[in-house]
């Protein structure tokens, strides 16, 4: 896809380091406290990284995101309060700094927004290291190896597939010191397993306000939908060009209050486009109606100076209001509301864009089912993994797994080097299917396969591939037998092969019936081929049969109760795919899998001798007169003709009969009605015929 290119500039401090040792249980910030008086306010010294979305993306976030009404963790809409500060939480964690790494997204979305959320629905302080989410991890799993901006959508489609590791597991290091600090995919069974744990359920965009002038005070109802996230204790993200913000303080008024416990702090008044972009990903935390900024500088409050968000921001503690600052309501307009001609307008942008909330998985929602694969190589950039699953109706779902997938990274080992080095992972089988049991893992065809898009010098080894129910403690075993090397090639690694792969027949019908099939273009079984077994599973049948069909998809049968007599739908014989069916009396009826049913019926008839039948079936045509000629039958004593009439997918059957000379018999004008099934038909009467 095409990405618009971030320049990632010069920190404040090339030594200031964030050091989170994977020993300790605490937090640990090494940094060097710089006074006021030394502190520069220019971004130009921080680190951005947030990739402009594409069309394609856009497009995905839309059709993908989840539904409020579909939303069951989402309370009931509560009273908006004048302000809101979610960053004074016990679920919030402390003010950090991106460095001059290219990952504000993965701060924003990972390290506040995940952080938060996951701890929320635990109800756990974010005091240790382990209780809050890594921004290396997603960083380096979607940064292909370099320091460069991501995208926000690759960091949902990590936290929702694979989930967050956590700081005590992946610290975020000296990127200077480090040489795997942005290729090192930390990709041990351990780390893995664990991400698995924090998750989202979903997301869902939120409505950025719209219009020249859509604020023009603090109770405009275009603010509702990002305060009500916010007031039911929800932090956002969102993405923004930084360097076009236009900073003011905060000072005293004696008409607003208010602004008495926040003087002196920053607030952003506009957002101008005629200023250098540099997209940055932040996370809104917070709201205060009251919160006043005089926007024009004529000394006087309006209603449209007042209110603000509280801004999160990933450049330490230093910058700003100890990390965090104040963008007021008017600034989302792009004309103001303020009343003052000196004001320019024509340059004004909005400054929110892509704002994204969360739904994280509860702790019961976690399937705890995976796909766990070893392999080795020097070059993880080509290789690439699948996992299918296809159910016993047919039925075949498939995920390509992240981030093994279009361009995942620098031709390096999984460890970030450039060695061979083995790298264990862990897929979630609910990404294949989203209510995987312990009985699809028993019962369905899964596949991993795995491929090495280049012949090259390096080989990719498989070392290992399971599929691991963790909630039951059982582990299944593939047709992997040994390491298995491939190179410009693919690995198909199979379990419970065939076993899915079967058609169930319940039958109603002769007793002790006989069932004679073939499978595909195979052979067919040895007349009068195998009996059906005795079952009342199934209500309304008293016979049943399983039938393996291989690699094969269909099987075409007839039956026979053992003495002569054949039902082989005159002789076209009856179909079923992979999956359960039921038939009686000619009716093939799809109970689960591919769509096999279809009805027939069959009529004996006593009446004109040579007779024809004249017939409609359902609402469609009728034939040509004077009919399809009957054929001649010794089956039911007492009627001396059959005919048997396939119906396809309709229930019903118009008739009527004669001699082929001009006499008819047609119920007088009315016609005759038949349902699928057996029938003898004399004298105007028709009966149901059960065998």
């Amino acid at each position: 896809m095409k990405r618009r290119s971030i320049s990632i500039l010069i920190a404040i401090m090339l030594a200031f380091t964030i050091l989170f040792p994977a020993t300790l249980d605490t937090i640990q910030v090494n940094a060097t406290i710089i006074p006021d008086s030394e502190k520069s306010l220019s971004t130009d010294e921080y680190g951005t990284g947030a990739l402009e979305l594409t069309e394609e993306e856009k497009q995905w976030l839309e059709e993908n995101q989840i539904q409020e009404e579909d939303d069951i963790h989402v309370p009931s809409r509560v009273t908006y309060l004048d302000s809101v500060d979610n960053s004074n939480s016990k679920y919030f964690p402390p003010i950090d700094t991106q460095g001059n790494v290219g990952s504000c997204t993965s701060w924003a979305m990972v390290y506040y927004q995940m952080t938060y959320m996951v701890n929320r629905a635990l109800d756990r302080s974010a005091d240790v290291s382990s209780h809050i989410m890594s921004p290396k991890w997603s960083y380096n799993l979607t940064n292909n190896g370099k320091n460069k901006g991501t995208s926000p959508v690759e960091v949902v489609k990590i936290l929702s597939n694979i989930g967050a590791a956590d700081l005590q597991q992946v610290p975020v290091t000296d990127n200077e010191k480090d040489p795997t600090f942005f290729t090192s995919w930390h990709s041990t069974e351990n780390i893995w397993r664990n991400a698995q744990q924090a998750k989202l359920a979903g997301y869902s965009m939120v409505s950025v306000p719209s219009g020249n002038t859509p604020i023009t005070s603090p109770d405009d109802s275009d603010l509702d939908e990002i305060k009500k996230y916010l007031a039911q204790g929800e932090i956002l993200s969102f993405t923004t060009d930084i360097y076009r913000w236009y900073y003011d303080t905060i000072t005293a008024n004696s008409g607003v209050t208010a602004n008495n416990d926040y003087l002196n702090q920053w607030i952003v008044s506009r957002c101008d486009s005629d200023s250098f972009a540099g997209w940055h990903r932040m996370t809104i935390v917070g709201y205060d109606d009251n919160i006043w900024v005089d926007i024009n500088k004529d000394g006087k409050v309006q209603e449209g100076e007042k209110g603000a968000f509280k801004i999160a921001n990933s450049w330490g503690n230093w910058w700003r209001n100890s990390g965090f600052v104040w963008l007021s309501y008017d600034t989302l307009n792009k004309i103001s509301s303020v009343n003052n001609a000196a004001l320019n307008n024509s340059n004004r942008t909005t400054p929110f864009s892509d704002i994204i909330r969360y739904v994280v998985k509860e702790p019961d929602e976690h399937s705890q089912m995976y796909a766990k694969i070893t392999l080795n190589s020097a070059a993880r950039d080509t290789v690439r993994v699948s996992i299918s699953e296809t159910t016993a109706n047919g039925t075949k779902k498939q995920w390509n797994a992240i981030p093994f997938y279009g361009q995942n990274g620098a031709k390096c080992s999984f460890d970030g080097t450039y060695l061979n080095h083995d790298g264990t992972f862990l897929f979630d089988l609910s990404n294949v299917d989203s209510q995987v049991s312990a009985s699809d893992l028993e019962n369905n065809v899964w596949e991993v396969t795995i491929q090495d898009t280049k012949n090259d010098a390096d080989s990719l080894t498989i070392k290992q591939v399971q599929l691991v129910d963790d909630k039951n403690n059982v582990v299944y075993e593939g047709d992997l037998t040994n390491w298995t090397s491939i190179n410009g090639e693919s690995k198909v690694v199979s379990f419970n092969k065939h076993v899915g792969n079967t058609t169930t027949i319940y039958y109603e019908g002769y007793n002790n019936p006989n069932i004679h099939y073939k499978v595909g273009n195979g052979e067919w079984t040895a007349v009068p081929g195998v009996s059906m077994d005795a079952t009342t599973e199934q209500q309304g049948y008293r016979y049943k049969k399983v039938i393996d069909l291989g690699d094969e998809t269909v099987v075409t049968a007839c039956f026979n109760d053992g003495k002569g007599n054949w039902d082989s739908k005159n002789g076209v014989n009856y179909k079923f795919g992979v999956g359960v069916y039921g038939y009686s009396d000619g009716c093939v009826k799809t109970i689960s899998g591919e769509d096999y049913t279809n009805y027939s019926t069959t009529i004996y008839y006593a009446g004109f001798s040579n007779p024809y039948i004249h017939y409609c079936i359902g609402n469609g045509a009728w034939t040509n007169p004077p009919g399809i000629a009957m054929n001649a039958s010794t089956e039911k004593s007492g009627f001396y003709y059959k005919k048997v009439i396939d119906l396809g997918k309709a229930t019903t059957l118009k008739a009527c009969f004669n001699d082929g000379n001009g006499n008819w018999d047609n119920n007088y004008g009315n016609d005759y009605t038949f349902g699928y099934g057996s029938y003898t038909f004399k004298n105007g009467i028709i009966e149901k015929v059960n065998k």
